[in-house]
C-alpha cells in the first residue's frame, strides 16, 4: 500500500451536497473569511459522513493531518480532510 493512499482508510469521495442543510453548514466552516475551526476525529467524520475508525486509521497512518492543542487528543480540519482525499489515488472529486 503506498503511503499516499487511503485505500481502506476512507471511502471513495466526499461531496458537499449544498442543497441539505448540514451541507450548508459545512460550507459555511470551510469558508476562508474566518480561521477554520478544529474538530474531534469523531465530529469530522460525523460531519463528512464518514466512518470514524477509518478516519482515525488515515490520522493514524499520517495520511491526514492532525493535530494536538495543548492535550493528547488529536483534532482535524475539515479542509484538510478533503484535501487529502481529493489527492488520494482513489478519486474524489475531480
Amino acid at each position: 500500500m503506498s503511503t499516499n493512499s487511503l485505500r481502506g482508510c476512507v471511502p471513495p469521495a466526499v461531496i458537499v451536497d449544498k442543497s441539505t442543510e448540514a451541507g450548508q453548514r459545512l460550507e459555511a466552516q470551510l469558508d476562508d473569511s474566518f480561521p477554520e475551526k478544529f474538530h474531534s476525529i469523531k465530529d469530522a467524520a460525523a460531519l463528512l459522513g464518514l466512518r470514524y475508525w477509518h478516519l482515525q486509521r488515515a490520522v493514524k497512518r499520517g495520511l491526514v493531518p492532525s493535530h494536538r492543542l495543548l492535550t493528547t487528543k488529536r483534532f482535524v480540519r475539515l479542509s484538510e480532510i478533503i484535501a487529502a482525499l481529493e489527492s488520494s489515488d482513489m478519486g474524489g472529486r475531480s
